[in-house]
């Protein structure tokens, strides 16, 4: 028998009874291993020929296969990749049936994003850093600047500490006195475009009923009640600087090393 299944070895392991009982032994086992890999290689082709056909209807691959069992679609990645390559058009019908709105999705997906103006930009993240902050201008602990790039973009840099520590660790780190932020600070240093629009900016805001945000802001309020009692009391309070909105625009940035 083994040597029935060792007629196409080459070598003694085709005609020597020992050496052959091996080589057919570790032949079927590898045969039994890459039937099994076999069927994980030819599911991922499937999964990606689907995917990139969808892509190109303006839907996610998971989105896609999640419609299909809501709408009671039976048919395998096998089918739907084939159907895709084959005969496209009929994978259009599917698409419609299970997504009605995908030409809307493909369509947001193609349109490039909003160039938006230095203006614009500090009417969006301006406002939105106020609500965040509510004590940026008046704490001692927070300094901020406002930096227009040479290609348009506007970079805001907010810090917090304690101007004491910070005047022992500046000289450290010469970079940070200037607001600049070491690129291996940034978890995605050459990142060429943000993941969320500006837009997003308006959430959390007075719009939105957003929990995180309402206690976020309940817990601002409160020390900052804290903060101006011990203000009125004589005590010695954090919130003795006194800025605005204008602060953002001024031709100097903001120091520690004022006193």
């Amino acid at each position: 028998m083994w040597l029935k299944y060792s007629k196409k070895f080459s070598g003694r392991r085709r005609n020597c009874y020992r050496i052959a009982k091996q080589a057919v032994m570790d032949a079927l086992k590898k045969k039994y291993k890459s039937r099994r890999q076999l069927k994980r290689t030819m599911r991922r082709n499937w999964i990606i020929r689907l995917n990139a056909n969808c892509q190109q209807h303006g839907v996610s691959y998971s989105k896609f296969i999640m419609r299909c069992r809501f709408n009671s679609v039976n048919l395998n990645r096998k089918i739907l990749s084939q159907i895709a390559i084959y005969d496209r058009p009929v994978f259009t019908s599917v698409m419609t049936a299970v997504d009605d709105r995908w030409q809307e999705k493909l369509e947001e997906k193609n349109t490039p994003p909003k160039q938006y103006s230095a203006e614009e930009m500090d009417q969006i993240a301006i406002p939105w850093i106020e609500r965040q902050l509510p004590e940026m201008y008046t704490d001692t602990n927070v300094r901020f600047n406002r930096k227009v790039a040479d290609h348009g973009a506007v970079e805001y840099t907010v810090d917090f500490g304690d101007p004491k520590m910070w005047r022992e660790y500046l000289p450290q780190t010469p970079e940070l006195a200037n607001f600049n932020i070491p690129d291996h600070w940034i978890r995605d240093a050459n990142r060429g475009m943000e993941p969320w629009t500006l837009d997003y900016l308006n959430f959390p805001g007075e719009k939105h009923d957003n929990k995180d945000y309402i206690q976020m802001a309940r817990h601002a309020k409160a020390s900052q009640l804290e903060e101006e009692e011990k203000k009125e009391r004589g005590e010695e309070s954090r919130l003795t600087k006194e800025g605005s909105r204008d602060d953002w625009y001024g031709d100097e940035a903001q120091s520690w090393f004022d006193n």
